[in-house]
């Protein structure tokens, strides 16, 4: 990441060089906020390979049941997802708080891990095939991949679910947290059935209190004997070894969760 922009840097000052800005009023800079997006979207790109990655190596061993990591993008219409049962129950739930003047606003989250043991033979056979690189193509693969499995998923298909930030923030963490109280409440409230886990990843705090992340889950049941966190667990990683740690045992813990379930 750190090697991108330098390597914008370096590029910028050589075109400034030749004269290809020169018709500009300001010689090439880089804002903050430009070098900023560009990281987060390269450590999301990566994350989202390594995943790929470490799913087509278990799918290939043939240990388990076959999976998949999905990119869902935002503003991502979770009914285009699901079969059409399923999206009829959103679609239900929608329809019953838009009666009351209420809406059911929430916002997907980066990644999820499906279950493809019950979805068609070309779905397994896709995410089989690792991510070698992270050229344009094999970036509109990872993007693209969703159109394979969308209106054949159902919500028991979902095994996790994690938020991707480069870092976080005071200003900003909480989005997390309603992320993921949004996500468990949809699967307790629409869908009766047990919260998919919601994880999240960061690679910088810049001094924010992660601790606060160990907030509540609101749409949980009971008191505080029973409470549950609503994000499961947040992890800083700062390599790719850090990656494919947090994702053995993170998929362990919630596999574990659904067994224990059935």
């Amino acid at each position: 990441m750190e090697q991108l922009v330098a390597n914008a840097k370096t590029a910028g000052a050589a075109l400034q060089e030749l004269g290809v800005f020169s018709k500009t009023e300001k010689p090439f800079f880089l804002t903050e906020a430009q070098i900023g997006k560009v990281r987060g979207d390269i450590f999301e790109t990566v994350c989202r390979a390594l995943l790929w990655n470490c799913c087509a190596a278990q799918n290939t061993a043939r240990r388990a049941s076959p999976i998949a990591v999905l990119s869902l993008g935002d503003n991502y219409d979770l009914r285009k997802l699901f079969t059409p049962e399923s999206g009829q129950k959103l679609d239900a739930y929608t329809a019953a708080l838009a009666k009351k003047d209420i809406s059911l606003s929430y916002s997907t989250p980066d990644l999820i891990v499906l279950d493809l043991a019950r979805l068609p033979q070309k779905a397994r056979l896709h995410f089989k095939e690792p991510i070698s690189d992270l050229s344009l193509a094999s970036q509109d693969r990872m993007d693209s991949s969703r159109k394979i499995v969308e209106g054949s998923v159902t919500p028991g298909d979902v095994i996790l679910a994690c938020g991707l930030k480069t870092s976080i923030r005071s200003d900003r963490m909480f989005q997390f947290l309603f992320e993921a109280n949004a996500w468990k409440f949809i699967w307790r409230r629409v869908f009766s059935l047990p919260a998919c886990p919601y994880y999240s990843i960061t690679s910088q705090t810049f001094g924010a209190d992660p601790g606060r992340l160990r907030s509540i889950d609101f749409s949980g049941l009971g008191g505080a004997d029973t409470a549950t966190r609503a994000i499961d667990s947040v992890t800083e990683i700062s390599s790719p070894a850090d990656v494919q740690q947090w994702f053995a045992t993170s998929l362990r813990a919630a596999l574990g969760a659904r067994a224990t379930r059935s």
